[in-house]
């Protein structure tokens, strides 16, 4: 999840406080169920990482900091 909030871009973000009624029109794209494949190699995330890390502490998540730490580590 950090990797995906911070840097490789899916999109998880629903809109809020009723925006959903205006927002956009309906479609028959609204009956599709959309699904993210994100497939990161270990230099992937060595690679993105860092920034991953800086963004998640910044923001005062260190649980995702932590979680990408972790797999940074991990052999």
């Amino acid at each position: 999840m950090a990797m995906t909030d911070y840097n490789v871009g899916s999109n998880h973000v629903l809109p809020t406080n009723g925006s959903a009624k205006y927002s956009s029109g309906i479609s028959v794209n609204e009956f599709y169920k959309r699904i993210s494949y994100i497939n990161l190699s270990k230099k992937g995330i060595e690679s993105l990482g860092p920034s991953v890390i800086t963004l998640a502490n910044y923001e005062g998540l260190v649980g995702h900091a932590q979680s990408v730490v972790k797999r940074i580590r991990r052999k």
